[in-house]
């Protein structure tokens, strides 16, 4: 199960860097189409193009990353949690919340040196609040939401352990809620009784993306019991992967139409998130064969390193493309995306492997965990 988990690891690393990448070739399809042909920005006149499907796919699947990371997180709490434990220990939980803050810390200030090297100036609450919630850069969310369940586990891990019906059932249940509010909010339905309640409840990564993070709870202390439904179920989950993989197309296209806005991340489609449902749990019992399996375990074993120094990676790449060769932006999905993930990949890697074979390799696990 640990190669297997490894391999899922490097495949929602992939994921992760791809839907941060397709930030930047949707920028160079509306906001930075002038750099390539005579049209004034925003140009719109993409949006429903091949190009715009092709990125509308990807984004679809490549959403799959931090689902699975959060799941992958949980099992692995379940896993160092002996049956007979009440629950996990607040060493263990201090240790693992330790383990993603320093790297975090120190790739989030050197986000902010970079960001005042630029010009841009920070009041001291502002940053100790953008610190608290991941909001220096989009992605880095995830590291207080995990983080936050961590701290979470000594309740979630024996609520998932004993009564682990109920647990997925509620989580998933603050999910369907969290969704269906960010609908209402894009939609501007009003919601009376709930003004109070909607921001919070809205915008709430912990109740949106807590079932993830108990699923994977649940699973490591019912392993062969999850298992033994899944594998007799091949059947329904290969169907529901095809539905609700065409849903999610759909959806997410009539919810932009809805909304007049230019882009509607998969990440808050539920179809989408219920193809990642189906998606997760055929690769984790079914066997399959994966083009370049070492290499994604590789890359998997260092997925907290790559997700943390992706992301300036991508911005600083694209943002040269966008000086020294916009030619490269006339074509954002197969010659743009395809550099931006190579060097998102690459460069992290390289970084990593660098410091580990220097003098100074026993910084290494401050800088990338």
């Amino acid at each position: 199960m640990h190669k297997r988990l490894l391999l899922i690891n490097g495949i929602a690393t992939l994921g992760a860097v791809l839907h941060h990448a397709i930030t930047w070739a949707l920028t160079a399809m509306i906001w930075w189409a002038d750099r390539y042909r005579p049209v004034t920005v925003p140009s719109l006149d993409q949006l429903g193009s091949p190009n715009y499907w092709l990125l509308r796919v990807i984004d679809q699947v490549s959403i799959f990353g931090v689902l699975a990371f959060l799941f992958i997180s949980g099992f692995f709490v379940a896993f160092g949690t002996a049956s007979t434990k009440g629950s996990i220990g607040w060493v263990t939980v201090a240790a693992r919340i330790k383990h993603l803050a320093v790297p975090y810390l120190f790739w989030s200030f050197l986000i902010i040196l970079a960001r005042l090297l630029e010009g841009k100036r920070y009041k001291v609450a502002d940053l100790f609040w953008l610190l608290l919630t991941g909001g220096i850069s989009p992605p880095f969310y995830y590291v207080p939401l995990v983080a936050t369940l961590y701290l979470l586990s000594p309740v979630l891990v024996p609520w998932a352990r004993d009564k682990w019906k109920l647990a997925l059932a509620v989580t998933a249940g603050l999910q369907v809620l969290t969704l269906g509010l960010r609908y209402a909010f894009m939609l501007k339905i009003e919601l009376p009784g709930w003004n109070s309640f909607l921001p919070f409840v809205r915008n709430s990564n912990l109740l949106d993306l807590s079932f993830w993070f108990v699923w994977g709870v649940v699973t490591g202390f019912h392993l062969l019991e999850v298992k033994s439904f899944l594998v007799r179920k091949k059947g329904w989950l290969l169907a529901g992967l095809a539905v609700t993989f065409a849903m999610g197309l759909i959806e997410g296209e009539v919810l932009r139409q809805l909304t007049g806005r230019h882009w509607v991340s998969a990440q808050v489609i539920f179809s989408s998130r219920s193809f990642c449902f189906f998606l997760l749990s055929l690769l984790l019992f079914q066997d399959f064969t994966c083009p370049f399996e070492r290499f994604l375990r590789e890359i998997g074993s260092r997925s907290y390193g790559i997700y943390l120094a992706h992301m300036p990676v991508l911005e600083y790449s694209a943002r040269s493309v966008y000086h020294l060769s916009p030619f490269i932006l006339s074509f954002p999905v197969v010659l743009f995306l395809p550099a931006l993930v190579s060097l998102g990949l690459c460069i992290p890697l390289l970084l990593m492997a660098a410091i580990n074979q220097s003098l100074g390799h026993r910084s290494y696990r401050y800088l990338f965990g």
